[in-house]
């Protein structure tokens, strides 16, 4: 059966299944059978065989199939291209009229063909599974039954369809052959014996001086040596005693050696050692390892000052002239004992004295000289003024220095009776100057006021002296510090000479945006008090040329880009920048930007300075309301005879420039 199975499942991928209970085989036949209207089997129908046993419905899914009516592997025939199904209860032909065995079904789906025989197929129709003698398929322990051909020295374990082997430890090979593995091949004794074992060795360490597992460890054979001095040398299983340079000898080293035996002191006594001696020289004025150098008892200097004289472990002290006494010099001869100081205080010292003068005075080896004081400090102790030497001391005359003070070093305040208008007095020796710096004056006492207003700044008005400053007193129509600012903000009406009381106006109240017209109406002064932010007749020429509108911000302009024809209208616009090119082909300058040209004072013309043409009131001089202003070649002042017929009306093209702030009601400033 183990051998069947594995040919079906590895050389030809084919899998054994079987069904779990009879409903589920019923309705796998009755669908296999065309039944559709039975819901689809969950049975895997891509697998390659499907066979089952009816007694033996209980089998594991996907174990091997052994029947109880007795199948075994067959042969591998093909099927017949006529074989044909055969289910339970339903007989068909099978195989030219032969009848399966009974209980026996088979079926493959798709492609595959089927056999009268329960087989295990490949694809392509090979039948590689067939009945054969029920014996063969016994389910046979071979292990109980001696069944095997497992090694003597293998493990036979029973298996679900046959049995496995395995060799014992201590063996190898593959269960039905095993040889005894020799353990010592490879083993890891270091010293000693191998001896072999089953599976495993040990190592016999005797008599190699060494232990452990693998006789790895040296064994101190020094642990417990009987030297009783010296070292002992460990060996392999034995040991021995050195006893050199030890003091001692014999084979444990135990016997002592009297050093003295041949000592080599000059002086003093031999002391025996172990392996060794030393001279012991106390007492016998000699020193060295031997006893050998004589000791030098003046080495340490014993006399002091004096002079000492050595002997044999003794010496002698000679004090003459060394200011001291006593047997090793030691006691110091007082020279301060007979006053030897004429003034200051005396200090002993070694066969000698010094005089201390300080405060005394007087200066010396015995302070006999007085100091003269008014030579301290590089001869000038007094800062100004005359030294006068006193006994250690001096005084200072101060007289007509300008200073006071002991040293004459505090100069006198001249300040307190100055006579400074004004500023602040500077100290001097003897004098006093007087700083006017910021006060506005000037002078030796700072009493002379200066004038301010020389060089001063006021752009329109007077100029009033202060101290230290001065003030503007602005002209009418300025204000600010140096009256530089116009009360108004520049801004003015532009009055009709020819029509008097007639302004240019915006059309609209008040007109503000683009295109607006631009005529002349009655001029709104009456409005500057109570109504100034609706009038749109104040304009403002800037330095640019711009002749801008106070209540829309917007300028005069010419209606189209820079027409040179007469009569073009004028109107408001935003306001254009310097160079700004406009037109058809964007090659025309800005037409808003004008210039004032005065012929008489105030009267002036106002001229496009991109087309040359003024300013002009429809008409000749037409003294109405709502007139439109245009552009026309401009006229001289004066002129006249125009008009229809020839009237001899005056030009409308001169106008002048009405101050805001010259307008009765203003309450400026305005910006």
């Amino acid at each position: 059966m183990r051998e069947a199975r594995e040919l079906c499942e590895t050389k030809f991928d084919a899998e054994l299944v079987t069904f779990e209970t009879t409903d589920e085989f019923n309705l796998v036949a009755s669908w296999l059978n065309g039944n559709s209207n039975q819901p689809r089997p969950s049975i895997n129908f891509d697998l390659w065989v499907n066979a089952m046993c009816p007694d033996w419905l209980g089998a594991q899914r996907g174990s091997a199939v052994e029947c109880p009516g007795g199948f075994s592997w067959g042969s591998g025939d093909s099927l017949p291209t006529s074989s044909s199904m055969w289910m339970p209860a339903r007989p068909r032909s099978w195989l030219n009229g032969r009848s399966p065995p009974d209980g026996v079904v088979m079926w493959r789906i798709q492609e595959f063909q089927l056999e009268n025989r329960p087989s295990v197929f490949k694809k392509g129709g090979g039948a590689l599974c067939e009945k054969g003698p029920e014996s063969a398929n016994l389910k046979v322990d071979e292990c109980a039954t001696g069944a095997h051909n497992c090694d003597d020295n293998a493990l036979c374990t029973n298996t679900e369809e046959s049995f496995t082997c395995a060799c014992n430890e201590g063996y190898n090979g593959n269960g039905y052959t095993c040889q005894e593995i020799d353990e010592c091949a490879s083993n890891q004794c270091t010293q000693g014996t191998c001896v072999d074992g089953m599976g495993s060795y040990t190592c016999d360490c005797d008599g190699s001086g060494f232990t452990g597992e693998f006789c790895e460890t040296k064994i101190d054979e020094c642990a417990g040596s009987q030297c009783s001095h010296g070292t002992c040398v460990d060996g392999v299983g034995l040991y021995t005693c050195d006893c050199t340079g030890s003091g001692y000898s014999g084979i444990f080293c135990e016997n002592k050696i009297d050093e003295c035996a041949s000592n080599q002191c000059s002086h003093g006594t031999c002391v025996d050692k172990v392996a060794s001696y030393t001279c012991e020289c106390s007492g016998s004025g000699f020193t060295g390892e031997f006893c050998d150098t004589k000791i030098d008892e003046c080495a340490n200097s014993p006399c002091g000052a004096g002079k000492c004289i050595d002997g044999i472990n003794s010496f002698t002290c000679d004090c003459t002239d060394t200011g001291f006494s006593g047997p090793q010099c030691e006691t110091n001869i007082n020279e301060c004992a007979v006053n030897p100081c004429a003034h200051g205080t005396c200090t002993d010292g070694v066969n000698s004295h010094t005089c201390d003068c300080t405060g005394t005075g007087f200066s010396g080896s015995q302070c006999e000289t007085n100091i003269n004081d008014c030579a301290v400090r590089g001869g000038i102790p007094c800062n100004h003024g005359t030294c006068l030497d006193r006994v250690n001391g001096f005084t200072c005359d101060c007289t007509g220095t300008g200073f006071s003070g002991a040293t004459c070093d505090t100069n006198i305040d001249d300040c307190t009776d100055s006579t400074c208008a004004h500023g602040t007095c500077i100290d001097g020796v003897k004098g006093y100057t007087c700083d006017c710096a910021g006060t506005g004056f000037s002078g030796a006492t700072c009493d002379t006021n200066i004038d301010d207003c020389t060089g001063s700044t006021c752009a329109h008005g007077t100029c009033i002296d202060g101290v230290n400053g001065y003030t503007c007193d602005c002209s009418d129509g300025y204000s600010g510090t140096t009256c530089d600012a116009l009360i108004d903000g520049g801004w003015g009406f532009i009055e009709s000479k020819s029509m008097p009381g007639k302004c240019i106006d915006v059309y609209g109240s008040p007109g503000t945006h683009n295109l607006a017209n631009i005529h002349i109406y009655d001029c709104e002064y009456s409005k500057v008090r109570n109504e100034l932010q609706k009038i749109d007749q104040l304009w403002r020429h800037d330095p640019n040329g711009h002749l801008v509108n106070r209540a829309s911000k917007k300028c005069l302009d010419v209606f189209g880009w820079s027409c040179w024809g007469n009569g073009k209208n004028i109107n408001l616009f935003s306001c254009e920048a310097p160079g700004t090119k406009g037109g058809l082909f964007h090659n025309k300058n800005s037409d808003q930007f004008w210039e004032f040209q005065y012929s008489t004072n105030p009267w002036f013309r106002i001229r496009n300075q991109s087309t040359g043409k003024c300013l002009d009131v429809f008409g000749w001089s037409k003294n109405k309301n709502q007139q439109n202003i245009d552009t026309w070649t401009c006229e001289s002042y004066g002129q006249t005879k125009g008009g229809w017929f020839h009237r001899n009306l005056p030009t409308d093209q001169f106008w002048k420039f009405v101050p805001l702030h010259s307008v009765s009601g203003f309450r400026g400033p305005v910006q």
